[in-house]
């Protein structure tokens, strides 16, 4: 089971909900749980530059 976090910031090609689409297309959605999920796909967009990374429910971090 799995959930994605989508951060961007100075990117306005696409809104939220088209990138989540656009990105969880390669991803079984049948296996989402965003209460306890196994792995978390975290996807930080700034500008032209992109980073992934997969983690660990104790890897993921909330900055507010």
């Amino acid at each position: 089971k799995w959930m994605m976090d989508v951060e961007k910031r100075y990117y306005a090609k696409h809104d939220y909900k088209e990138l989540i689409i656009k990105l969880t297309d390669v991803v079984d959605r049948k296996e989402i749980d965003l209460k306890k999920p196994e792995k978390i796909i975290k996807v930080e967009i700034v500008g032209k530059n992109t980073g992934i990374s997969l983690l660990e429910p104790d890897e993921f971090l909330i900055v507010s």
